[in-house]
Protein backbone atom coordinates (compact mmCIF):
# COMPACT_ATOMS: atom_id res chain seq x y z
CA UNK A 1 0.00 0.00 0.00
CA UNK A 2 1.18 3.31 -1.08
CA UNK A 3 2.37 5.68 2.06
CA UNK A 4 1.88 9.19 0.84
CA UNK A 5 4.07 11.56 2.71
CA UNK A 6 3.62 15.43 2.04
CA UNK A 7 6.21 17.46 2.74
CA UNK A 8 6.31 20.93 0.67
CA UNK A 9 6.53 23.10 3.71
CA UNK A 10 9.44 25.43 4.38
CA UNK A 11 9.66 25.40 7.99
CA UNK A 12 10.18 28.62 8.75
CA UNK A 13 9.90 28.76 12.48
CA UNK A 14 12.30 25.87 12.49
CA UNK A 15 15.31 26.81 10.34
CA UNK A 16 17.73 29.21 11.61
CA UNK A 17 18.90 32.12 10.10
CA UNK A 18 19.66 31.76 6.65
CA UNK A 19 19.32 28.39 6.64
CA UNK A 20 17.86 27.11 3.15
CA UNK A 21 15.90 23.74 3.73
CA UNK A 22 12.63 22.17 3.39
CA UNK A 23 10.93 21.31 6.88
CA UNK A 24 11.15 17.43 6.02
CA UNK A 25 14.81 17.34 6.10
CA UNK A 26 15.29 19.15 9.08
CA UNK A 27 16.60 16.86 11.91
CA UNK A 28 15.68 15.47 14.96
CA UNK A 29 18.34 13.35 16.72
CA UNK A 30 20.65 13.15 14.16
CA UNK A 31 17.69 12.03 11.42
CA UNK A 32 15.80 14.31 9.22
CA UNK A 33 12.08 14.40 10.54
CA UNK A 34 10.84 12.92 7.41
CA UNK A 35 13.04 9.50 7.95
CA UNK A 36 11.52 9.05 11.40
CA UNK A 37 7.93 9.71 10.06
CA UNK A 38 9.02 6.91 7.33
CA UNK A 39 10.15 4.70 10.08
CA UNK A 40 6.79 4.76 11.66
CA UNK A 41 4.96 3.10 8.58
CA UNK A 42 8.19 0.82 7.60
CA UNK A 43 8.46 -0.92 10.90
CA UNK A 44 4.92 -1.80 10.48
CA UNK A 45 5.67 -3.34 7.15
CA UNK A 46 4.36 -0.33 5.49
CA UNK A 47 7.35 0.69 3.13
CA UNK A 48 6.16 1.99 -0.14
CA UNK A 49 6.35 5.64 0.27
CA UNK A 50 5.66 8.86 -2.29
CA UNK A 51 7.24 12.00 -1.04
CA UNK A 52 4.94 14.74 -2.00
CA UNK A 53 7.40 17.39 -2.47
CA UNK A 54 7.31 21.50 -3.01
CA UNK A 55 9.48 23.85 -1.16
CA UNK A 56 13.14 23.28 -2.38
CA UNK A 57 12.39 19.74 -3.75
CA UNK A 58 15.60 19.45 -5.67
CA UNK A 59 16.95 19.18 -1.81
CA UNK A 60 14.42 16.43 -0.54
CA UNK A 61 15.25 14.58 -4.47
CA UNK A 62 19.02 15.22 -3.34
CA UNK A 63 18.83 13.45 0.00
CA UNK A 64 16.51 10.54 -1.33
CA UNK A 65 18.04 9.87 -4.01
CA UNK A 66 21.60 9.39 -1.52
CA UNK A 67 19.31 7.72 1.43
CA UNK A 68 18.13 4.89 -1.61
CA UNK A 69 21.78 3.84 -1.18
CA UNK A 70 21.56 2.94 2.49
CA UNK A 71 22.52 -1.11 2.91
CA UNK A 72 19.57 -3.37 2.73
CA UNK A 73 17.03 -0.69 2.89
CA UNK A 74 14.49 -2.44 1.19
CA UNK A 75 11.82 0.58 1.16
CA UNK A 76 10.46 1.83 -2.49
CA UNK A 77 10.77 5.62 -2.16
CA UNK A 78 9.76 8.13 -5.00
CA UNK A 79 9.57 12.45 -4.87
CA UNK A 80 6.98 14.08 -6.80
CA UNK A 81 7.73 17.78 -6.80
CA UNK A 82 4.25 20.07 -6.86
CA UNK A 83 5.32 23.40 -6.86
CA UNK A 84 6.45 25.66 -4.02
CA UNK A 85 3.20 27.18 -3.68
CA UNK A 86 0.73 24.45 -4.16
CA UNK A 87 -1.73 23.78 -1.14
CA UNK A 88 -2.33 20.58 0.36
CA UNK A 89 -5.30 19.02 -1.45
CA UNK A 90 -4.69 20.26 -4.70
CA UNK A 91 -0.59 18.13 -4.24
CA UNK A 92 -2.85 15.56 -3.74
CA UNK A 93 -4.66 15.95 -6.85
CA UNK A 94 -1.26 16.53 -8.79
CA UNK A 95 0.11 12.53 -7.91
CA UNK A 96 -3.29 10.96 -8.35
CA UNK A 97 -1.93 9.17 -11.33
CA UNK A 98 1.06 7.92 -8.83
CA UNK A 99 -1.47 6.23 -6.60
CA UNK A 100 -2.07 2.67 -8.22
CA UNK A 101 -4.41 1.69 -5.64
CA UNK A 102 -8.08 2.05 -4.39
CA UNK A 103 -6.93 2.95 -0.96
CA UNK A 104 -3.33 5.20 0.53
CA UNK A 105 -2.10 5.84 3.55
CA UNK A 106 -1.85 9.60 4.03
CA UNK A 107 0.77 12.28 6.68
CA UNK A 108 2.45 15.01 6.82
CA UNK A 109 6.19 15.24 7.73
CA UNK A 110 6.49 16.31 10.76
CA UNK A 111 4.51 14.59 13.71
CA UNK A 112 5.44 11.43 15.19
CA UNK A 113 3.13 8.75 17.15
CA UNK A 114 3.34 5.19 17.31
CA UNK A 115 -0.10 4.49 15.94
CA UNK A 116 -1.19 1.10 15.07
CA UNK A 117 -1.82 1.41 11.36
CA UNK A 118 -2.66 -2.20 11.37
CA UNK A 119 -5.56 -1.51 13.14
CA UNK A 120 -6.31 1.31 12.09
CA UNK A 121 -6.28 -0.25 8.59
CA UNK A 122 -8.45 -2.89 9.38
CA UNK A 123 -11.09 0.11 10.88
CA UNK A 124 -11.26 2.09 8.01
CA UNK A 125 -12.07 -1.81 5.75
CA UNK A 126 -14.78 -2.15 8.54
CA UNK A 127 -16.92 1.02 8.59
CA UNK A 128 -17.10 1.75 5.04
CA UNK A 129 -16.36 5.31 4.67
CA UNK A 130 -13.76 7.34 2.17
CA UNK A 131 -11.39 9.10 5.04
CA UNK A 132 -9.63 7.33 8.28
CA UNK A 133 -8.24 10.24 10.52
CA UNK A 134 -6.54 9.40 13.71
CA UNK A 135 -7.59 11.10 16.46
CA UNK A 136 -4.80 11.81 19.22
CA UNK A 137 -4.63 14.12 22.72
CA UNK A 138 -2.81 17.43 22.30
CA UNK A 139 -0.42 18.26 25.06
CA UNK A 140 -0.83 20.96 27.47
CA UNK A 141 1.16 24.22 26.54
CA UNK A 142 2.20 24.47 30.09
CA UNK A 143 2.50 22.93 32.97
CA UNK A 144 -0.44 22.09 35.10
CA UNK A 145 -0.94 22.69 38.64
CA UNK A 146 -2.93 20.60 40.85
CA UNK A 147 -3.72 22.90 44.36
CA UNK A 148 -5.50 21.77 47.92
CA UNK A 149 -5.57 25.49 49.42
CA UNK A 150 -2.31 27.01 48.21
CA UNK A 151 -0.74 24.48 48.69
CA UNK A 152 0.91 22.48 44.99
CA UNK A 153 0.04 18.92 45.49
CA UNK A 154 1.64 17.60 42.61
CA UNK A 155 2.90 18.99 39.41
CA UNK A 156 2.85 17.60 35.69
CA UNK A 157 4.50 19.10 33.31
CA UNK A 158 2.58 19.51 29.82
CA UNK A 159 0.33 16.03 30.29
CA UNK A 160 -1.29 15.19 27.44
CA UNK A 161 -5.48 16.71 27.43
CA UNK A 162 -7.29 13.24 27.87
CA UNK A 163 -10.59 15.47 27.29
CA UNK A 164 -9.73 16.60 24.01
CA UNK A 165 -9.39 15.21 20.19
CA UNK A 166 -7.35 16.59 17.62
CA UNK A 167 -6.20 15.70 13.76
CA UNK A 168 -3.06 13.88 14.23
CA UNK A 169 -2.79 13.62 10.40
CA UNK A 170 -2.29 9.60 9.91
CA UNK A 171 -4.80 9.28 7.30
CA UNK A 172 -6.27 6.39 5.37
CA UNK A 173 -8.24 7.54 2.61
CA UNK A 174 -9.70 6.14 -0.45
CA UNK A 175 -8.12 7.14 -3.85
CA UNK A 176 -10.94 8.50 -5.22
CA UNK A 177 -11.78 11.07 -2.80
CA UNK A 178 -9.00 13.25 -4.92
CA UNK A 179 -11.15 12.96 -8.25
CA UNK A 180 -12.15 16.42 -9.11
CA UNK A 181 -9.98 18.68 -7.06
CA UNK A 182 -8.35 21.42 -8.07
CA UNK A 183 -4.25 21.28 -9.26
CA UNK A 184 -3.86 24.63 -7.30
CA UNK A 185 -4.91 26.32 -3.84
CA UNK A 186 -7.22 23.66 -2.45
CA UNK A 187 -6.86 23.03 1.00
CA UNK A 188 -6.92 19.03 2.83
CA UNK A 189 -8.47 20.09 6.20
CA UNK A 190 -10.60 23.12 4.78
CA UNK A 191 -11.80 21.83 1.55
CA UNK A 192 -11.91 18.04 2.03
CA UNK A 193 -12.19 17.43 5.51
CA UNK A 194 -15.03 19.50 6.39
CA UNK A 195 -17.36 18.98 3.94
CA UNK A 196 -17.06 14.88 4.01
CA UNK A 197 -17.31 15.10 8.01
CA UNK A 198 -20.46 17.57 7.46
CA UNK A 199 -21.10 14.52 5.32
CA UNK A 200 -20.62 12.05 7.91
CA UNK A 201 -18.09 10.32 5.74
CA UNK A 202 -15.00 10.45 8.49
CA UNK A 203 -14.10 8.56 11.18
CA UNK A 204 -11.59 8.56 13.92
CA UNK A 205 -9.28 5.97 14.71
CA UNK A 206 -8.32 7.03 18.28
CA UNK A 207 -4.66 7.00 19.45
CA UNK A 208 -4.14 6.89 23.59
CA UNK A 209 -0.31 7.41 23.16
CA UNK A 210 1.68 10.10 22.44
CA UNK A 211 1.91 12.44 19.51
CA UNK A 212 3.95 15.26 18.83
CA UNK A 213 3.94 17.78 15.72
CA UNK A 214 6.97 19.51 15.08
CA UNK A 215 5.95 23.57 14.42
CA UNK A 216 8.65 25.46 16.16
CA UNK A 217 12.47 25.30 17.65
CA UNK A 218 10.75 24.37 21.21
CA UNK A 219 8.42 21.66 19.17
CA UNK A 220 11.93 20.20 18.40
CA UNK A 221 13.56 20.09 21.42
CA UNK A 222 10.88 18.19 22.95
CA UNK A 223 10.34 15.62 20.00
CA UNK A 224 13.86 14.95 20.70
CA UNK A 225 13.80 14.69 24.66
CA UNK A 226 11.28 12.19 23.75
CA UNK A 227 12.71 10.08 21.11
CA UNK A 228 15.62 10.32 23.42
CA UNK A 229 13.69 8.48 26.47
CA UNK A 230 12.10 6.31 24.27
CA UNK A 231 8.88 7.21 24.84
CA UNK A 232 7.28 6.96 20.86
CA UNK A 233 6.34 3.43 21.60
CA UNK A 234 3.60 1.22 20.22
CA UNK A 235 0.04 1.66 21.86
CA UNK A 236 -2.63 -0.65 21.30
CA UNK A 237 -5.18 1.06 20.52
CA UNK A 238 -8.78 1.24 22.33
Amino acid sequence: MKVVILAGGQGTRLRGPGTAMPKALIPVCGKPIIERVMEIYASQGFDDFLVVGGYLCDRLTEWTDGFRQTPDLGWALNVVDTGPDTDTASRLARVRDHIPDATFMLTWCDGLAQVDLKAALQFHADHGCPITLTAVHPQERFGILDLEGRRVARFREKPLRTDLWVNGAFFIVQRDVLDGLGTYGENWEKDVLEPLSAAGQVMAWQHHGLWMCMDTAKDRSAMEDALEAGLFELEDAA
